[in-house]
């Protein structure tokens, strides 16, 4: 892998994507830390998580941040959405950082989401609830069934 630099304070961001849309972002300073899990069980708001992963060494460093990030640029939601749309992914979280050349790499891609609770609060919802329902919809009517009616 290559090693990308990036302002450690601007750190990550993570979006978030339910039903190939923006559930919503967030961004994440890692302080080096190397478990950057959003889900509270692995890196609660307070206190320490009981994570399986755990780093080769323990860094002598704050704990991972998670901060609700607004204003994401539509180009990143864009770039995104097209990857869980070639990947064919219904729920899924992907991170990218931004360069000091101006380079937005999309790095880690995943097939699954550990919500963050937190962040969607800032947000104004329960990201559960909305998981919830999208999986009653798929129920009631698969995606793919939507898709070949229309």
């Amino acid at each position: 892998q290559e090693y990308l630099p990036h302002d450690p304070e601007q750190g990550i961001v993570r979006l978030e994507f339910l039903g190939g849309e923006l559930l919503y972002a967030m961004r994440v300073k890692t302080h080096g830390r190397f478990n950057l899990c959003p889900s509270p069980v692995c890196n609660p708001d307070d206190g320490d998580g009981v994570c399986d992963v755990q780093a080769p060494e323990a860094i002598a460093a704050p704990p991972v941040e998670f901060y609700p990030y607004r204003d994401v640029p539509r180009e990143a939601v864009e770039m995104a959405a097209a990857i869980v749309r070639a990947a064919r992914l219904d729920v899924g979280g992907i991170e990218y950082l931004e360069t000091p050349d101006g380079r937005r790499v999309f790095y880690d891609i995943n097939a699954n989401s550990n919500l963050r609770p937190s962040v969607a609060q800032a947000f104004g919802f329960d990201p559960f609830e909305r998981v919830v329902d999208f999986l009653a919809r798929e129920l009631q009517t698969p995606s793919w069934m939507r898709a070949l009616s229309s």
